[in-house]
């Protein structure tokens, strides 16, 4: 997401949905899906400019990056979180998408975990589970 318009929504959509993501997919260590050493110079580049965005938007003093930080922190199970985390963090959850499909990730994402939680279900292994 490089438009600085559609990363300004994603952030205050996230900022409300901030349970919605499995942050430690974002962790340098990445996930089974992406290596964040080994991006592409494409996928270096929007991440950059996300990243840039991002920061941008949320400078460390922010209303938005105090209430994101506190948010992080709990879902997380931290004390804390680093302003260079959060932003890291952030900006890859949302650089690889427009603000269309990271509106219906969230989406997505909350509808399961109302799905779940009205089934007193803390885990599931299909999206079916959420909904039978």
């Amino acid at each position: 997401m490089t438009d600085i318009r559609e990363v300004q929504k994603a952030l205050l959509l996230l900022s409300h949905n901030i349970d919605c993501l499995a942050w430690e997919d974002y962790k340098d260590s990445g996930s089974p899906c992406i290596d964040w050493f080994n991006l592409s110079s494409t996928e270096q580049r929007d991440y950059l400019t996300t990243k840039i965005n991002v920061e941008m938007l949320m400078h460390k003093k922010s209303a938005l990056f105090r209430s994101m930080e506190r948010s992080l922190a709990q879902v997380t199970g931290s004390t804390w979180v680093t302003y260079d985390w959060t932003i890291k963090s952030i900006s890859r959850a949302i650089a690889f998408c427009n603000f269309k499909e990271f509106y219906e990730m969230i989406t997505l994402s909350r509808v399961v975990r109302m799905g779940m939680a009205k089934r007193g279900l803390s885990q599931i292994n299909s999206f079916s589970e959420a909904f039978e």
